[in-house]
């Protein structure tokens, strides 16, 4: 078995396992896909990683507006638009499928995005939100 991520239409990633089988790779990783898109499932991105090794997505550029995925991919894919859940593999430099883990998808991600790290600085603005909260709180309490 091998582990996949499912990135989720609205946002979430999920570690899959599936069948280390080429000849049925779609097959396999479309069991695991709960939205999927319009026509055939295809390769819809690529990126070099360490080692020759590959990040590949795999995905719809097609469907219903209803299942767009709201992941932001990294560049050059940033303002495409894909659908349904999108399956991200790693591959060797032999094209063999390896195993990934969030982790390594979001330090990948991280770095395609220049080292932004999300969770840094989403407590900044969730710490900067109750500190405004504090003072809006503060703004209606004191009417005197």
């Amino acid at each position: 078995m091998i582990t996949i991520i499912i990135l989720e239409r609205f946002g979430t990633l999920i570690e899959s396992s599936i069948n280390n089988n080429s000849k049925d790779f779609f097959k396999n990783i479309i069991k695991k896909i709960e939205n999927k898109g319009t026509g055939e499932i295809k390769e819809i991105a690529n990126w070099t990683i360490e080692d020759n090794n590959k990040i590949k997505l795999f995905g719809w550029n097609k469907g219903n507006n209803s299942i767009e995925n709201k992941h932001e991919l990294p560049p050059p894919h940033d303002d495409d638009i894909y659908y349904g859940d999108i399956c991200c593999c790693k591959f060797n430099q032999n094209d063999k499928i390896q195993n990934i883990t969030i982790n390594e998808y979001e330090k990948f991600y991280n770095q395609k995005y220049g080292g932004f790290d999300i969770s840094s600085d989403y407590s900044s603005d969730e710490s900067n939100l109750s500190m405004y909260s504090e003072l809006a709180k503060e703004e209606y309490t004191d009417s005197d």
